[in-house]
């Protein structure tokens, strides 16, 4: 920005002024033209009501000579630029003024004011009877010779002010250059980036108070500018610490920023991948087909809502390793809300979980199969009865379907409920670790059969119970054998006792 020069605002400011000035000038004009049509109105009206009567006497005695000189007069004394007779006997007369030029008053100045001149007819009848049509045609000349004469008046008037104006002004720029000349300056500075810049505030008022204001502005320019790095500092080192990849990119989808354990990941460094497209950066394919998959960050930018991918994504690096990854994408809208101005990409290694996964599963395929092959029945039952698993030993001897089994307690005999709900309250309250019992268990037969059930309950890791593992094994056998045994043996007493 070049340095202000009193000429160039001197001369901006003189153009505006005139314009202004002469604006003014042209509006006020037109406005007069307008009063002057309505005057030049009203004088019409006022010839065609008196013309009439002032020719009433001549008209009667017919007498169209004297009619002829009145009508001349009148045309010398005043506005009338015409005057046309007609009766219903064919007399005719046309009178018109003498044509007298502009008066002086330039054409564009008439053609400015818009002023025409106006006709209008008076009937006259007198005594009833109807004497002829006057047409009467009024110059609009006086009135135009008067809107310029005040139009001169106005601009002598106006000139006056406008020279005594503009060397006040040239003045007070003269007085002012220095100070805005170092305003121009400090503003460069401050557009270099230089928020050191101070003013030593000079000049007027106005302008005091400016630079004061400047200083104020670059102040706490330089103070949001330094929390904003801190803030920044901290952003880069939080996000350089956490254990997750962050991919960052604008709205046409080039990377903008990576944090540490994306390059890790990735392969790339954030100087090698800075305006690259983020497909080229972070390769994805579908775990089972090995096909590419679209980049996320582009659909969350046209959907502009957040998104995760697949559980059967493997991320390629960019030496050729593939590894599965898990990852969210979300947009970045501008401080209204309303525009998305990137999106950013929040990834980790599944590696380890996946492994960790599958050991699980397969300790769980183990756990199945052992429990399934066990010929001790199983349950595993909610906190309300449900049965939630069972095993083939069970179903076996319940007589039902896995799917199919009803609660714990519509399995139970009546008349071993109580006990069985008591002894459940009291694992429940942790009151006992483990409950060992003999009830009777009713098979989708209705029948019945003695069973001999553990009863463990299963909790989290902060001790809270979540369901209860049952172990029943049928004792029906053993039971009647054991009633065998005791007759057997009553029998025996009885007849021991009979030899005696």
């Amino acid at each position: 920005m070049a340095s202000p020069n009193l000429g160039t605002l001197f001369s901006a400011l003189s153009v505006l002024i005139v314009s202004v000035w002469t604006i003014s000038i042209v509006n006020g004009t037109r406005l007069d033209a307008l009063d002057a049509q309505r005057v030049l109105a009203r004088h019409l009206d006022e010839e065609t009501r008196i013309l009439p009567t002032e020719v009433a006497d001549d008209l009667v005695l017919g007498d169209f000579g004297a009619l002829e000189q009145t009508l001349n007069q009148k045309l010398t004394r005043t506005e009338l630029a015409a005057v046309r007779y007609r009766d219903a006997a064919g007399t005719r007369l046309d009178l018109q003024e003498a044509d007298e030029g502009n008066h002086g008053v330039p054409y564009w100045f008439i053609r400015l004011t818009g002023l025409q001149p106006i006709s209008g007819q008076a009937n006259a009848i007198i005594g009833g009877r109807h004497y002829g049509t006057f047409t009467i045609t009024l110059t609009p000349i006086e009135e135009v010779t008067r809107l310029w004469q005040r139009l001169l008046e106005r601009i002598r008037t106006l000139g006056m002010t406008l020279t005594v104006l503009m060397l006040g002004i040239w003045l007070v720029l003269r007085s002012s250059l220095k100070p805005l000349a170092q305003f121009d300056v400090a503003l460069q500075q401050l557009a270099k980036g230089n928020l050191d810049t101070r003013l030593k505030p000079a000049g007027s008022p106005e302008l005091r108070r400016a630079m004061k204001t400047f200083n104020f502005m670059t102040q706490s320019l330089a103070s949001a500018r330094q929390a904003l790095l801190a803030e920044s500092e901290r952003t880069r080192v939080t996000l350089a610490s956490i254990g997750d990849g962050v991919i960052a990119i604008d709205a046409q989808g080039r990377v903008e920023y990576m944090n540490p354990m994306a390059e890790s990941l990735t392969g790339w460094q954030l100087n090698e991948v800075i305006g690259l497209q983020g497909e080229e950066v972070f390769h994805l394919i579908d775990e089972n087909t090995r096909a590419a998959i679209d980049w996320p960050l582009l659909q969350v930018l046209q959907e502009k809502r957040p998104l995760r991918l697949a559980s059967n994504t493997l991320l390629i690096t960019r030496f050729g390793k593939s590894f599965p990854v898990e990852d969210s994408a979300a947009p970045i809208f501008d401080r209204d809300g309303h525009s998305v101005i990137g999106a950013v990409l929040v990834f980790h290694d599944q590696s380890d979980t996946r492994a960790q996964l599958n050991r699980l599963r397969e300790r769980e395929a183990q756990l199945s199969a052992v429990i399934n092959t066990s010929p001790i029945g199983i349950l595993v039952i909610s906190p309300l009865g449900d049965i939630q698993r069972a095993n083939r030993a069970a179903c076996q001897a319940l007589g039902w379907e896995e799917s199919e089994l009803p609660s714990i307690f519509a399995l139970t005999h009546p008349d071993d409920l109580p006990a069985s709900l008591q002894h459940y309250s009291a694992l429940g309250n942790n009151q006992a670790s483990t409950v060992t019992l003999e009830k009777r268990y009713q098979r989708r037969n209705r029948d019945y059969f003695w069973s001999e059930t553990v009863l463990t309950p299963l909790t989290d890791d902060n001790g809270k119970q979540y369901a209860m593992l049952v172990m029943l094994e049928d004792i029906t056998h053993r039971r009647e054998a054991n009633e065998q045994l005791k007759l057997a043996a009553s029998v025996f007493h009885h007849a021991r006792k009979a030899s005696c």
